[in-house]
């Protein structure tokens, strides 16, 4: 819990509406993690605190409350605004999405926060967005103890790996069936994506259908509003 003299770093995930005049926020906070805290007043038109709680610039924020919800009580900039515009602008709507559904509350992620950051610097120069969003997943998954890991094989021995509903690797001997090939991989595309190769689109979207079958039993059938978002743009 944090002592309301200290301020600590964080990035604004979601706000919402609470009452007539404020926002309850979701917050990113390295060394305590994900928490949710009531701005009060910050939806009135003269608010100073309307234009700091924008996604993808880093703060300085304290609050009070010991429950799950808290209270701000400071809330500064932190110089440091990652302006994202197109499909990186998406992107990390979607990267902020993927936060607030999977992390618990108030368990410090120090290395999350890095990797997020990088991610929102990443977006911000990248010709695509894809490599980015693939590294991301995958680190959020092993953050959160789900990463399976890639098969231990001779590449020359075995040439197609099951990623089966356990999230276990199963050599496939002879061509997959029509059944298997939607959780089937060839052996070169996981060597490249163990490597953070992307450099091949067979190998984009093969790291793109492993990260949407390793995410899924996570974030079950409530669609992502992000991805919703995106499609309704384009």
């Amino acid at each position: 819990m944090s002592s309301p003299a200290e301020l600590h770093q964080a990035y604004v995930l979601h706000t919402r509406h609470y009452r007539e005049t404020s926002l309850i926020v979701d917050f990113l906070v390295p060394d305590v993690g994900r928490i949710s805290a009531v701005v009060r007043g910050a939806r009135r038109p003269k608010s100073p605190q309307r234009s700091l709680l924008q996604p993808f610039g880093r703060l300085l924020i304290s609050w009070y409350g010991k429950g799950e919800l808290k209270t701000l009580k400071v809330l500064e900039s932190d110089n440091q605004l990652v302006g994202l515009r197109g499909r990186a602008l998406f992107s990390g709507m979607y990267l902020n999405e993927l936060l607030v559904r999977l992390i618990k509350a108030e368990e410090p992620c120090e290395t999350l926060f890095v990797n997020y950051q990088q991610a929102l610097f990443e977006l911000r120069e990248a010709e695509s967005v894809e490599p980015v969003l693939r590294r991301f997943e995958r680190q959020l998954l092993q953050t959160l103890g789900y990463w399976m890991g890639f098969p231990d094989s001779d590449t020359e021995q075995v040439n197609c790996f099951y990623f089966d509903t356990d999230s276990q690797w199963l050599p496939v001997a002879e061509t997959p069936t029509q059944a298997q090939q939607a959780r089937c991989f060839l052996t070169a595309d996981l060597a490249a994506i163990a490597q953070d190769d992307y450099s091949a689109e067979q190998t984009l979207r093969a790291a793109k259908r492993l990260m949407r079958l390793a995410l899924a039993p996570l974030l079950g059938d409530k669609p992502l509003s992000s991805k919703t978002l995106f499609m309704k743009s384009s």
